[in-house]
């Protein structure tokens, strides 16, 4: 692909128009217009500062080959989803650069859905989850370990940035970089883990639901084979029947279902959502317990969460192992982890 089309596919894939850039790089509209034409060719000064603002590597402007179709694959579209898929693209690639830099390269480890969606039903989800959980030793309690083992063992890259509206999350798999997460850090712990969960689903059926092939959209029944897996994932069946106090829905206490909620680190939505499903409960039944509790469940619900970072530690670690290993300047350090170049400086120092 011509450099011409190559500015245009990466300007509009950065939510950018041409105003954009003319108010932000001081580039006129008229030369951009012959740039994206092929007309004529951007000085080198020029070319650098668009791949900076498209977040986009300058050597992909150089390249002749066709560009890759990569999909990112939203639960729900936020508001200006090609600037956050943009930003989150490009840290997805700095994460695979620090790798490289450090000779720390971690491969997808992952067992990923062998059937077609056309066979794939509710009970394969619940294996899928159960056979994930017995492979990485999860117990009980998995959403205290998951991200930690999707990072560290499974080569799946997470990141944590704020975007509206609060429900969305969005999974990736490049070819080239692997499979990574986007989570929302405006909502709480215990909703992004889910999504977590939920997202992971995607990754691992990425294939057969033709994702691989430009799909970027999910149907209703993908959605729903998500949400099932990241049930019995975060609440393992046998870990879950015994603790739950009743199966019978006119004899629980609001109480005990915070309690559950608190164990396995998941709304109490998710566990009253989850206990229909294991003891086929009527809608009726559902929705009686939730409102049943609804004027204290705001109250219970406002645990101790945390403030997300947005970088993995792992990220983190090796942008400092390549910084001390002269693979990086303190200026790439301080763009790589979104820092001032001042405090880079300090923290540098601190290193050294």
């Amino acid at each position: 692909m011509p450099l011409s089309e190559r500015l245009k596919f990466a300007r509009e894939k950065a939510g950018h128009t041409m105003k954009d850039v003319e108010a932000v790089l001081k580039i006129g509209c008229s030369s951009l217009s012959e740039y994206e034409t092929g007309k004529r060719e951007p000085r080198l000064r020029q070319l650098q500062l668009m791949a900076e603002f498209y977040n986009r590597p300058l050597t992909f402007f150089l390249e002749e080959d066709p560009i890759i179709a990569e999909t990112i694959l939203w639960r729900q579209c936020p508001d200006e989803p090609s600037k956050t898929e943009s930003m989150f693209r490009k840290l997805v690639e700095q994460y695979r650069h620090l790798e490289s830099w450090c000779n720390k390269v971690n491969r997808p480890n992952l067992e990923y859905m062998e059937k077609s969606k056309d066979e794939f039903g509710y009970e394969d989800a619940e294996k899928l989850a159960l056979t994930f959980r017995s492979r990485h030793s999860l117990g009980n309690t998995p959403a205290r370990v998951l991200q930690a083992i999707l990072e560290e063992i499974c080569g799946v890259k997470i990141f944590v940035l704020p975007f509206n509206p609060p429900g969305a999350a969005a999974s990736f798999f490049s070819q080239e970089f692997g499979p990574a997460i986007l989570l929302n850090s405006q909502n709480v712990r215990w909703r992004r883990t889910f999504d977590l969960a939920h997202e992971l689903f995607h990754i691992l059926s990425w294939k057969p639901f033709g994702h691989f092939d430009g799909i970027t959209t999910s149907s209703k029944e993908e959605e729903k084979l998500a949400t099932c897996f990241a049930r019995n994932l975060l609440m393992p069946i046998d870990a879950f029947i015994p603790l739950f106090p009743s199966p019978l829905p006119d004899r629980i206490d609001i109480g005990d279902i915070f309690t559950l909620a608190r164990f396995f680190d998941v709304s109490h939505e998710a566990i009253i959502n989850h206990a229909t499903f294991v003891f086929h409960w009527s809608d009726e039944s559902r929705e009686s317990i939730l409102n049943r509790g609804k004027e204290v469940y705001s109250l219970c619900e406002q645990r101790t969460s945390d403030s997300p970072s947005g970088l993995p530690a792992r990220y983190f670690d090796l942008a400092v192992e390549a910084l001390n290993k002269g693979r990086l300047s303190i200026g790439v350090f301080a763009k790589y982890t979104r820092m001032a170049l001042t405090q880079a400086e300090l923290y540098f120092q601190m290193e050294d």
